[in-house]
C-alpha cells in the first residue's frame, strides 16, 4: 500500500517535469522556426538563390507572399509580407521569453494553419507536408492546452508568484478594512462568511485502504486541486495524523497559532491529531495550486469537518 502511494507520487511528480520540460522544448522550437524565417527574408541566412536560402531579401519575400494569396490586389501584397513578418517576429519574440505563453501559443497555432492552408491550395500539399507546418501547428496547439500551472523559464512564471504575493496583500487589506469597519460584537460573522463563499478546492482520493499492520487505522492519499483564489473553511481532521505535499502552484496554510506559511512546490507540512486548519487557500488569482495529503486516522471516521472556532 505504502509503495503504492509512493509510485502514485512519483508518478505525479514525473508528469509535471515531463511537461514542463516538453513546454520549454516547445516554446524555443516554434520561436527559433519563427525567428529563423524572419531573418531569412532580411538577408541574415544569405542572399537570395545561394546555399539553402529560402529567399534572402524581402522582395523574393514579397513574391513569394503574393505566390500564396493570388486574390489580393498587388498594391496590398506589401502589407500582406509585412503583416506577416510582424506576427512571425512578435510570435518568435514572447513564446522566446515566455511572455503570455498560452496566448500566443493559440496566436501560432491560427497563423500556422493559415500558412499550411494557403501553402496547400495555391502550392500543392505537399509543400506544408513536407515543410512540416501542420506538425508546428499541432505542437503550439499542444503547448497552449498543455496542463501545467507555471511554465518553466519564462516571464510569465517570474511574474506569476509577484502577482500571486499582490493578490494576497489586497486580500488582506480588504478583509482588514472590512473587519475594521464593523463593531467588535460582529467581526468574526463577516470573516466566516467570507471563508465560505470562497471557492472550495477539489478532491480527488487516490487510495484508501486499512492498514493491516496497525489494527483501526486507515491510509488514505488525496490530491487537492485549488483553482485560482480558492480556500477550505477552517475545519479540523478529527484524530488523523496528517501530511501535506504541494505538488503545484502555491498554498497557503495556518495550523492552530502557528503563523500562515505560504508553501511553494515541492515543500510540505503535517497536522497532529486534532489540530485545527484554520486557513488553506491558494492566494493566486491566476494559477491552480495542487497538493498530495496523506492521511493516518481511525477507521470509520471523517477526515474532515468544518470547525470555525478554535
Amino acid at each position: 500500500m505504502v509503495v503504492h502511494w509512493g509510485k502514485e507520487l512519483s508518478l505525479t511528480a514525473r508528469r509535471e517535469r515531463v511537461w514542463s520540460v516538453a513546454t520549454v522544448f516547445a516554446r524555443l522550437a516554434l520561436a527559433a522556426g519563427f525567428l529563423s524565417a524572419v531573418a531569412d527574408r532580411f538577408g541574415i541566412w544569405g542572399p537570395p538563390h545561394t546555399g539553402a536560402v529560402g529567399w534572402g531579401d524581402f522582395a523574393t519575400y514579397t513574391a513569394y507572399t503574393h505566390t500564396l494569396s493570388p486574390y489580393l490586389p498587388d498594391m496590398f501584397q506589401g502589407a500582406a509580407a509585412w503583416a506577416a513578418t510582424a506576427a512571425e517576429t512578435v510570435l518568435g519574440l514572447t513564446l522566446l521569453a515566455g511572455i503570455l505563453v498560452r496566448w500566443s501559443a493559440l496566436a501560432a497555432t491560427a497563423l500556422l494553419l493559415g500558412f499550411a492552408l494557403s501553402m496547400g491550395l495555391f502550392l500543392g500539399w505537399e509543400a506544408p507536408l513536407s515543410n512540416s507546418v501542420p506538425a508546428a501547428a499541432a505542437a503550439a496547439l499542444l503547448l497552449a492546452l498543455a496542463p501545467v500551472d507555471r511554465f518553466a523559464f519564462s516571464v510569465d512564471g517570474m511574474f506569476a508568484r509577484k502577482r500571486s504575493q499582490v493578490a494576497g496583500r489586497l486580500l488582506a487589506v480588504a478583509a482588514l478594512a472590512g473587519v475594521t469597519a464593523c463593531s467588535p460584537a460582529t467581526q468574526t460573522t463577516p470573516v466566516a462568511a467570507t471563508t465560505a463563499a470562497s471557492t472550495p478546492p477539489q478532491v480527488n482520493v487516490l487510495l484508501q485502504q486499512a492498514l493491516p499492520n496497525a489494527e483501526g487505522k486507515t491510509f488514505t492519499s488525496q490530491i487537492v486541486d485549488f483553482p485560482p483564489g480558492a480556500a477550505a473553511p477552517p475545519h479540523r481532521h478529527g484524530q488523523a495524523f496528517v501530511y501535506a505535499y504541494v505538488l503545484a502552484g502555491d498554498v497557503r496554510s495556518q495550523v492552530d497559532d502557528n503563523p500562515a506559511t505560504t508553501f511553494h512546490p515541492g515543500e510540505n507540512w503535517f497536522e497532529k491529531p486534532g489540530a485545527h486548519h484554520v486557513v488553506a487557500a491558494n492566494p493566486s488569482a491566476t494559477e491552480r495550486a495542487k497538493l498530495l495529503v496523506v492521511y493516518v486516522s481511525t477507521t470509520g471516521d471523517a477526515l474532515q469537518a468544518n470547525d470555525p472556532h478554535s
